[in-house]
């Protein structure tokens, strides 16, 4: 949790759950790096991604 971004993303989920595209937006950059940070956070155990339609991402 080192990492600005991936403790924004945190709280940004923190509330409700939101799609990839919502966090990148809502972090205003690549959405490669969004998805390093999903990455590690996920493998981490700090979320979870649920495949609908479009992708939603949650906090545990």
């Amino acid at each position: 949790m080192s990492e600005k971004s991936r403790l924004r993303i945190v709280h940004f989920l923190r509330s409700e759950p939101h799609t990839f595209i919502e966090v990148v937006r809502h972090l205003g950059i690549s959405k490669g790096i969004t998805h390093n940070h999903i990455f590690n956070l996920r493998s981490a155990g700090l979320l979870n991604v649920h495949f609908f339609f479009s992708l939603k991402i949650s906090k545990l």
